[in-house]
């Protein structure tokens, strides 16, 4: 393929007007550099809290991607309250994201299928999926590619535990290992063929409630009915049902 000449010129024209992030300490008025010309991409908490934030760095693979169809790229957490940027991972190209406090980084290796996290204070890795005897990528992916994970559902407040999909279920793991994972919904969802996801009903939380029954769609293989249903995010249970037929139940939404 031949690049029109124009979207060249127009890559080149923003190129030299990048700007790079940097945070603003009021208390200290100080200011810190997060993002340079060799780290330029910084993924930011999303309403939590922490002082670490991740910078991603394409630059070492620039060459390499051009005859390799993975986009690799190095990971570093950087202190925003000192500057200090720590290289984490190399050569990845999973998409990785912070716990909402900040203390751990989360991806999906591709190459063995399963989810990992990286406690960065205590510079460990920990494999979170490795160990449960269940797929965490499609099962009915049928492409001439690496099959994508079925995702998470998010932390709980304290960054201890993060919920993961299966094809069916939701496994709640605790990223300090003191406890085994262990099956949220019980299997219900692989012995009922139903694929039970979390549904956000507070749309300013960041996290998911230890303290109150959670929301759940359920989607059924075998009639294709849909469905609203209640778990506790601390027993291993059975859903509740809420209601379930040959509807689509759009946006639920919780009364304050």
């Amino acid at each position: 393929n031949i690049e029109n000449p124009s979207s060249r010129d127009s890559k080149l024209s923003k190129e030299k007007k990048r700007s790079y992030l940097a945070v603003w300490l009021v208390d200290s008025s100080r200011m810190i550099q997060l993002a340079d010309k060799q780290i330029e991409d910084i993924q930011t908490l999303y309403r939590g809290t922490g002082d670490v934030v991740l910078g991603l760095s394409g630059k070492p693979y620039e060459k390499l991607i051009s005859w390799e169809a993975s986009r690799y790229r190095d990971v570093y957490a950087i202190n925003i309250k000192t500057g200090v940027k720590q290289l984490v991972m190399s050569k990845k190209s999973s998409v990785v994201n912070l716990s909402p406090h900040g203390r751990y980084i989360l991806w999906y290796e591709t190459d063995d299928s399963s989810w990992y996290a990286h406690d960065i204070a205590e510079d460990r890795l920990i494999s979170l999926t490795g160990q449960i005897p269940v797929n965490f990528f499609e099962e009915t992916f049928d492409e001439p590619n690496e099959p994508n994970p079925y995702g998470y559902a998010g932390w709980s407040e304290d960054d201890r535990y993060i919920y993961i999909y299966d094809r069916f279920d939701i496994w709640k793991i605790d990223a300090t290992e003191k406890h085994k994972p262990f099956n949220l919904t019980n299997k219900n969802g692989r012995n009922n063929k139903i694929q039970y996801r979390y549904i956000k009903t507070d749309r300013e939380a960041y996290f998911i409630s230890q303290k109150q029954p959670i929301l759940l769609s359920g989607f059924n293989e075998n009639n294709k009915e849909n469905g609203l249903y209640s778990i506790s995010p601390i027993l291993r249970d059975d859903p509740i049902n809420f209601t379930s037929g040959p509807y689509t139940y759009d946006s639920p939404e919780k009364a304050r």
